[in-house]
């Protein structure tokens, strides 16, 4: 059904967040201080899992691992990696104002574009093949439209041009 397609899009979306995070902790050497945020996590991912799984069945489950993850691993690893490597409780602040930004953009992206895509009709291979250009061209536009006043696109472009 299409809310199993829509939790796992957020479900893979929520683990991606904080995947960074975890290659800066890994990088910097300090797992150690993160030790029991998966323990913890995982606790309540099964809590969950049991609980929500009777009452709305398999989307239940990934609602569970959804919750858990934006519950426990996102804040631990953010946290972690601003206290123990960075050590600045603002570069925290704004890289959670950033992820906020960048979640709400993209999920205005991702709704526009399934709602152009969702209104070219048929199921042959051409009307597949319109829809993944589509898809590919309409996410692109729109992210480099709300992001082109964003420092941090200006530089990726400044790089962009200075490699060439």
């Amino acid at each position: 059904p299409f809310t199993i397609v829509v939790l796992l899009v957020i479900y893979l979306y929520s683990g991606r967040l904080f995947a960074i995070l975890n290659v800066y902790q890994e990088a910097a050497g300090i797992l150690w201080q993160g030790k029991f945020i998966p323990l913890i996590s995982a606790i309540l991912n099964l809590i969950l899992n049991i609980i929500m799984v009777k009452v709305i069945g398999l989307p239940g489950v990934l609602l569970s691992s959804i919750i858990s993850s934006l519950l426990i691993n996102l804040p631990g690893s953010i946290y972690i990696m601003f206290t123990h490597f960075f050590k600045n409780k603002q570069y925290m602040r704004e890289f959670i104002g950033f992820i906020c930004v960048f979640s709400i953009k993209s999920f205005f992206v991702v709704a526009l574009t399934w709602e152009i895509c969702y209104q070219i009709k048929g199921n042959t291979i051409i009307v597949m093949i319109v829809k993944m250009i589509s898809c590919v061209l309409i996410t692109n536009v729109l992210l480099i439209l709300t992001n082109c006043k964003n420092k941090d696109m200006k530089n990726a472009v400044l790089l962009l041009k200075k490699n060439k």
